[in-house]
């Protein structure tokens, strides 16, 4: 499973119930207290257990933790993930970045959803006006221009 497309598509069949297609177009939607939101298939890098999140000193008040990959430090944002749930590791901009949720995520197929971007702000609200995709440039880009 160290393959990143062969993990997209087993993460694809485990929350579809057994679909064989991989197509490209879908998303992981992972719940927050905010409402569903999505994240593009291309964007994920994995999805691991939050229980690898750990504590790091001087990190900014938006992230709750960090992942350790190897050599690599993943932070981490809560999206109201609590203390147990997954972590899904995006990847943009040479940038790795984890979005810790709690509950069951879904799938769903990006060219069949009505969509909105949505960029990562802390108390966010959706308005229910079709499904948020996250903008993962620009929430990297976002987090890195903290002080």
């Amino acid at each position: 499973m160290r393959d990143r497309e062969q993990r997209l598509r087993w993460i694809e069949k485990l929350i579809s119930g057994g679909s064989e297609r991989a197509a490209r177009s879908n998303a992981l939607v992972v719940p927050t207290p905010a409402g569903d939101m999505a994240i593009a298939f291309d964007a994920i890098d994995e999805v691991v257990p939050a229980s690898g999140v750990r504590p790091f000193a001087f990190l900014p008040p938006e992230f709750c933790g960090v992942l350790h990959r190897g050599a690599e430090l993943v932070p981490v944002v809560d999206a109201g993930g609590g203390a147990t749930g997954h972590v899904v590791v995006v990847k943009a901009k040479g940038c790795l970045l984890g979005l810790k949720f709690h509950g069951t995520p879904s799938v769903a197929n990006l060219n069949e959803a009505e969509l909105a971007s949505v960029a990562l702000r802390m108390e966010q609200r959706f308005d229910g006006e079709g499904l948020p995709v996250l903008d993962v440039e620009a929430a990297i880009e976002a987090l890195l221009e903290l002080d």
